[in-house]
């Protein structure tokens, strides 16, 4: 239960918060479908804060009943209802409002509802690009959205290294396009060897030694191309891991089934250049 429990006070609840000091006010002071829009949003704000309560009351028994069961599945169907509706109605109007100059009262980019409207577009966005990793395929769109709070969209040119071999692994990355070379060195009779081990490119993670210890980059992950990638850090992602012991025992899995193919693929690349 932590794992969630964390979730939703740390991003569901701020969230809300967040909405309704600076977003709903806003939609109030317009038109009447604004208003309206306002109120029922509010209102599935305060079921769902219900719903989040009754969910964790029944969770601190430690027992996996049927009503526990049942209030886990009826609060995460309305969770992502509730943010489908936002994706599908909210999201487009803050848009406009955006495009319009802030004709509601607070000029475009000056109040926290833009930062607000820009944090969901980038979350929205680096969901579908997490959820095409082979690292958090197994995932459900609720575990994606809370990994996705802990990255951002970096982008590299061609020649920059997202990791070099030796370095902290200080983040994780999944790319959303380019390629990157995956570069190893090795120590031989002849001396020191650098080979290609994998070709990386969209969906791939690179870092995955932001997972295990002890954080070192085992490889230099090289740009061949300009490169975007959503970049995860790596403390605040073990920190999320560890407190979902689900979503963890999933990721680990997935890694275990990476690293034997690199593996595989290594061994592969050492042939040709030996």
């Amino acid at each position: 239960m932590g794992g969630l429990d964390t979730f939703i006070q740390a991003s569901v609840l701020s969230h809300f918060a967040l909405e309704e000091e600076t977003v709903f006010p806003q939609l109030a002071a317009g038109p009447a479908p604004e208003k309206g829009l306002a109120r029922e949003l509010l209102a599935e704000h305060l079921a769902l804060r219900d719903s989040f309560v009754n969910y964790v009351v029944e969770a601190r028994k430690g027992k996996l009943t049927q009503e526990f069961l049942s209030l886990a599945r009826g609060m995460s169907s309305r969770l992502l209802n509730h943010t489908q509706r936002e994706d599908s109605e909210l999201v487009p109007l803050l848009r406009r409002w955006m495009g319009l100059g802030g004709t509601w009262g607070t000029p475009a980019g000056a109040g926290r509802g833009d930062l607000l409207a820009q944090e969901t577009d980038q979350l929205a966005e680096m969901v579908p690009t997490l959820a095409r990793s082979r690292l958090f395929s197994r995932l459900t769109e609720v575990e994606l959205l809370a990994l996705a709070r802990t990255g951002r969209w970096r982008e590299f040119s061609e020649g920059e290294a997202l990791g070099r071999e030796g370095e902290t692994a200080s983040t994780l990355s999944v790319m959303e396009r380019g390629t990157v070379a995956v570069v190893r060195t090795v120590q031989t009779k002849a001396g020191t060897m650098s080979f290609t081990a994998a070709l990386a490119t969209a969906g791939d993670v690179i870092g995955w030694s932001a997972l295990v210890e002890p954080y070192h980059y085992r490889a230099t992950a090289h740009c061949m191309v300009p490169v975007r990638c959503v970049e995860m850090d790596g403390t605040a992602l073990r920190s999320l891991l560890a407190g979902s012991p689900a979503t963890y025992a999933k990721v680990m899995e997935n890694l275990v089934m990476m690293v034997r193919g690199r593996l595989d693929d290594t061994m592969e690349a050492l042939g040709k250049n030996l």
